[in-house]
Formats: structure tokens, sequence, C-alpha cells
């Protein structure tokens, strides 16, 4: 006997059974997250529940590409001077203020570009030396990585954010004195220079027994930070025990952006009017020498409006002062930053500490200058921006510091911000 299959019947189940599986049944925003099939996503950041190690994704991530423009570009030209044509790839795409481009050829110091790429409007430009940024595409990594700036997480009722990148440097690669590259070490490049490092140590003297009677401490940081590497630093003090005095009133605690953009600044570039500063001389430290210093400062942005992104760029610069507006030769420091707020968060303030070791002590005074080199207001959002000093805690001792170099002598962890 033979069966009859009613095929509307069947295809009205089957339907009904794929409507009502759990993908199907979760199809809506829950809090600004829309669920996919194989986890939520929300704007550029995916969480996936399988498939792999790569449990959260940023789709793209935005990196100052190391060189700025060498001329005033008009709102149709596609060949763009660059002061340093070897930073860029055929097939990059790059921001200009907020205007996307995309690379096809490059000659020199040249780069041939498609015009209002991403769905960006062609601008002008100007004036030359504009800061330029890579619009990198992400892939999957053997690290999980986070976008700060556009993920929060709470408890408690406190805000945090994971480090968006961390990577570990065995003992064997990293030495102490001589710079450490992250690519020639088959390790990844990060964002920028705002990333922490932690030492662990392996096989270190730290103890100097020339100078068994006095009191002795071990001091170790990163030192000449950059998207590439850094230098690993260790110190041996020897004298009286180092003090640490926390300074918040400054001669100028409050900084502006000026109106013109920035090139890395030497020890020689005076400060400004526009600039925060603070010189502590040893009447403020007493009459200890400054050896190293943790300088705090705050980024306020205030009647925010739009959904864009906030974007201010500076320079913390740390020395002796040359007895004008700049600084002596001599240990002379500085680390630039670039801090980044989502227009839709509303009013608030991003705070940030950048640590300096001199490896050996400043003159008097010692300096500290907050310079705002560039703020951009991108895709439609606009802010009131204020930057200013919150304090300075300065190091000081009256004894001496001895170096310590080589290799195998500590592991390292580097964390991203």
């Amino acid at each position: 006997m033979s069966s009859v299959v009613n095929t509307n019947l069947r295809a009205a189940q089957d339907r009904k059974k794929r409507a009502n599986d759990l993908y199907s049944r979760t199809q809506e925003r829950v809090g600004g997250w829309k669920t996919t099939p194989s986890g939520m996503r929300a704007g550029a950041v995916q969480v996936v529940s399988a498939g792999g190690d790569e449990k959260i994704r940023v789709s793209n991530k935005v990196m100052l590409s190391g060189t700025i423009t060498d001329e005033i570009i008009n709102d149709s030209e596609t060949s763009i001077d660059v002061a340093d044509g070897t930073k860029f790839a055929v097939g990059e795409t790059i921001r200009i203020e907020s205007e996307h481009m995309y690379i096809q050829s490059i000659s020199s110091n040249t780069l041939t570009v498609v015009r209002e790429t991403d769905g960006t409007d062609a601008a002008a430009h100007g004036p030359s030396g504009l800061d330029i940024y890579k619009i990198n595409p992400k892939t999957p990594t053997r690290y999980t990585e986070l976008s700060g700036e556009a993920l929060s997480f709470h408890k408690d009722g406190s805000t945090f954010n994971y480090p968006k990148q961390m990577q570990f440097i065995p003992a064997s690669a990293l030495t102490f004195g001589s710079a450490f590259d992250f690519t020639t070490n088959d390790l990844v490049d990060y964002d920028d220079d705002q990333y922490d490092v932690m030492f662990i140590l392996k096989n270190m003297q730290v103890f100097n027994v020339a100078d068994v009677a006095a009191d002795q401490a071990v001091q170790f940081s990163a030192e000449s930070k950059s998207a590439t590497g850094f230098t690993p630093t260790a110190n041996i003090y020897v004298g009286d025990t180092l003090t640490v005095t926390t300074v918040t009133s400054f001669e100028d605690a409050n900084a502006a952006f000026g109106g013109t953009t920035l090139s890395t600044p030497a020890y020689d570039t005076a400060k400004t009017a526009n600039d925060a500063y603070d010189d502590s001389a040893n009447s403020v430290t007493d009459s200890d020498a400054v050896i190293s210093c943790s300088v705090t400062f705050t980024i306020t942005y205030s009647a925010v409006k739009g959904t864009g992104v906030l974007e201010t760029s500076g320079y913390i610069r740390a020395g002796t002062s040359d007895a004008s507006t700049a600084f002596a030769s001599a240990r002379y420091l500085q680390t630039d930053f670039t801090d980044f707020r989502d227009a839709g968060f509303g009013d608030g303030s991003n705070t940030r500490t950048i640590n300096f070791d001199f490896g050996g002590d400043l003159g008097d005074p010692a300096r500290v200058v907050l310079t705002i080199t560039n703020y951009s207001q991108l895709f439609g959002s606009t802010a009131t921006m204020a930057a200013a000093l919150t304090s300075i805690a300065y190091t000081t001792s009256d004894g001496v510091t001895r170096s310590i170099t080589g290799a195998n002598k500590a592991d390292a962890i580097v964390i991203a911000r």
C-alpha cells in the first residue's frame, strides 16, 4: 500500500521548526547587542561562543602610521605627499582627519589613493604636518583583544576594561639595557605606546656588595616605548632610602590645544602658554635630586554632542629645565599619548598615568610639561576638551644609580591599556 505525503503540510512543519530554533527566537537587540548564529555582535565587537581559541573579535583597529602629511591636500587630489612613504603598503586604508583613503600605489613619498573610502566624505586637509592613521582589519589571533574605548564592563558599581592585548616575553629574548623589538621576536606590534610591562625576575644580581653598608633598591622600567618595542631598564640605587613626594599644585595645571599640530618634540622644544607644567625645585623635594616621577593627568570632555569619536593627542615630557622654557639635553624623556572617547557616552573624563625613570639624578629644577598636539572631533561629534595635570609623584634620592645590563635576567609580560 503506497503512502501519500502532504508536501504542503511537510513544508509548513519545516518552516515552523526553523522558526522555533534558538537562534531564530533570539533575533533581537538586547542592550545594544544583536545575536548571531555563533554569539553576539555590537558594532565592531563580536563575542564568539565556539570555533577555536578566539572568543572575542574586534573588526578593525586604528593606529598612528608613524609619519605625517607633507602638503596641504584639496578635496579631489589623489596623489598625497607624506613625510615617509616607507610607513605604508599598497592595499592599506589610511585616515587623515575624518576621511578614509585606500592606497592604490606608492612612489617614494607619494601615495596614490582612492578618496571617500568607507563611506567618508572627501574634504580639504591642512595645514601640512597632519597625523596619518592606519585603518587595519583585525584578524583572529592567539590572544584576546578588546577595544577599551568601545566596550566596558561593570562590577559592584565600578567600570573597568580588560586588557586589550597581552604578550609574554621569555628571559632568553630580553636583554636589559638593549632595545627589544616585537616583530623580530615573533610578537605583534601594539596600536601605540600605551602599554605596561611587568618584569618577573629569574637571575639578577640586585645587591652591590661594594656598598654593603648603604641602603639599596632595585628599579625596573620599560623605556623608549613605542608601538614596535621598548628598552628594558634595570638600575640599583645606592644611598639613602628613596623618598616619594606627591605634588598636586603646579605652576600651571591646565593645558589647551593651541590649534597647530606638533611633531616629535626635541629636548630644546620650548613649552608654550598652552602647556601645563611643573618645575620641582629642591625646596619641593627636600633638597634631594629627582631620579624618577609618575605623572597623572586628566582629559575632560564636556558639552558632548553626536555619536562620533573624540580624539586628543599629545606628549608628556620630563627632564631638567635649561633655565628657560626648554629642557637640558641630559636625561630628557618623552612619551606621546592618544586618548579616544566615544561621544555616545556623553560628558566625562579619562585619566592616564605615565612613568619616567631617568637612570640618574636630574638637575634643579626637574620639569614636567603636558602638551596637547591635536584635538579632533570626528564623524559629526562635537565637544569642549580640557586637559590638566592631576598629580606628579617625584621619587628622590641623594645617592647614586648603577645600571644592570645583560640577558636571561627576567621574563616580561606586556599588557596594553
